[in-house]
C-alpha cells in the first residue's frame, strides 16, 4: 500500500487548472467514458509538459467518486508516477506485459479508497516486446473486466511510438498542451496522428 498525502488530495482541485474547470473536465469525461468505454490515455505532443501530475489528479478525482480506478504509468522509458506517489519502481507494467501475468500482482493499492497504481516497472532491452498488439489486446481486456476506470500516463506522442500503439486499445485520448510551450504545428501533428489511426480524441487540456 502507498499513501496519498493530504496535501496531494487537496491539490487535486487547487493546482494546475482552476477548481471549477477541473470539476467540469471530470464531469465531461465521466459522461464520455460511460458512453465510449473505461480506458483513457493522457499524453502531450512534446516532452516538456508535466501532464503526469494532471493524470494523477484525474485518477484521484475518479477514485474519490467511488470508481474502482487504476492509474498506469505507461512511460517505461522515463517513468515518473512512482516518484509522485512515493513508491519504488522495481516491478510494474513492463513485468505484466513481458511475463504475461495479472495486473493485480504488481498494482499497488493506495490508502485512498478505490485507487491503485501500476508503476512503469524496470526498463527492458526490447520495448517492442512490451507493446506487441497481441499482449496489449489481452491485457486491456483484463483491465476492462477488473476496473471501472483505467487512466494511462503515456509518453509524448511525437517523441516515441509507445503512445500510438497504446492508443489503439484505449477508448479515448486527452491531449495536454501548454501555453507558450506547445507549438501549433506540434498540436496539429499530434491530432493528425491520432485521427489517422481513428483514435477518439476526447478533448484538450490547456495549461496556462
Amino acid at each position: 500500500m502507498f499513501k496519498v498525502s493530504d496535501s496531494f488530495n487537496k491539490g487535486v482541485l487547487l493546482a494546475g487548472p482552476s477548481a471549477e474547470s477541473f470539476r467540469m473536465m471530470y464531469a465531461n469525461l465521466q459522461r464520455k467514458l460511460e458512453m465510449n468505454g473505461n480506458l483513457l490515455m493522457l499524453t502531450s505532443p512534446s516532452d516538456q509538459l508535466d501532464h503526469s501530475l494532471l493524470t494523477a489528479k484525474l485518477a484521484v478525482c475518479f477514485a474519490e467518486q467511488g470508481k474502482n480506478t487504476l492509474l498506469v504509468d505507461a512511460n517505461i522509458r522515463n517513468p515518473f508516477l512512482h516518484q509522485l506517489m512515493g513508491i519504488h519502481n522495481t516491478k510494474g507494467l513492463s513485468d505484466v506485459l513481458t511475463k504475461e501475468q495479472s495486473t493485480k500482482l504488481y498494482a499497488r493499492v493506495a490508502d485512498l479508497d478505490h485507487l491503485s497504481l501500476l508503476p512503469a516497472g524496470p526498463s527492458v532491452p526490447n520495448l517492442t516486446e512490451v507493446w506487441s498488439s497481441e499482449r496489449l489486446k489481452k491485457w486491456t481486456e483484463e483491465l476492462r473486466s477488473n476496473y471501472d476506470v483505467v487512466i494511462f500516463d503515456a509518453p509524448p506522442l511525437l517523441k516515441v511510438s509507445d503512445p500510438q500503439l497504446l492508443a489503439d486499445y484505449c477508448d479515448g485520448v486527452l491531449l495536454v498542451i501548454k501555453e507558450k510551450q506547445t507549438k501549433r504545428e506540434q498540436l496539429y501533428a499530434a491530432k493528425k496522428l491520432l485521427q489517422q489511426a481513428e483514435n477518439d480524441i476526447l478533448g484538450v487540456i490547456y495549461q496556462t
